[in-house]
């Protein structure tokens, strides 16, 4: 146990104990800035971009009848024609055979080629858009993409705790990634403090 014989020794070493909790407390504020943000980028991979984007209608109009070669058929004024079939209610890739290459050729009837186009391109910008500066105590992550929030709070009401506004917008493609992010980490963060207090004064 350290011994002070004067006031100014017993000053000079709390304030030297006052700096140590200080960068500690500098240090675990940086560690869980850094934890947060891991998080965030975690459930943005998993809620956003791990989910197929919807798909359109299907065009009916780019479905050609094929010959088993694969060729596209042409009428007689050799236009290609444009017809489908559907199965069971889905649509399915046929390969046909001259002779029912000819009927459907003459029918209007044939398969239609896969599914629709995807509504939307993941392009990666809300992801690359998320973005963390720590500063002393004080540790900030911020999206710059302008839509991060109406996307963030979308498919959640108004007073959800997982949203930061809520949104009038219904969708089951809810993704609010940095209030999930906060509360995964949240038992973390008092540890992390606690921690750092601790391993100060109790040396």
């Amino acid at each position: 146990m350290a011994v002070f014989t004067t006031a100014a020794q017993l000053a000079a070493a709390f304030e030297a104990r006052r700096v140590q909790i200080g960068k500690a407390l500098e240090k675990a504020t940086a560690d869980h800035t850094h934890a947060v943000y891991a998080a965030s980028k975690a459930n943005m991979n998993k809620d956003i971009y791990g989910q197929h984007a919807d798909l359109a209608s299907f065009n009916y109009k780019r479905s050609y009848v094929r010959d088993v070669a694969g060729h596209v058929l042409k009428d007689a004024t050799g236009r290609k024609v444009q017809v489908y079939e559907m199965r069971g209610g889905k649509r399915v890739r046929v390969t046909l055979t001259a002779k029912q290459a000819a009927r459907a050729l003459k029918q209007g009837t044939a398969a239609a080629e896969g599914k629709g186009k995807a509504k939307w391109v993941q392009t990666g910008r809300l992801r690359n858009s998320e973005k963390m500066t720590v500063a002393g105590l004080e540790g900030r992550i911020m999206n710059t993409a302008s839509y991060a929030l109406p996307r963030h709070d979308l498919g959640l009401a108004k007073g959800d705790p997982r949203a930061f506004n809520g949104s009038t917008r219904r969708s089951t493609r809810i993704a609010p990634w940095r209030k999930d992010a906060v509360a995964q980490t949240e038992p973390d963060r008092l540890k992390r403090y606690r921690e750092a207090v601790w391993g100060i004064i109790s040396h």
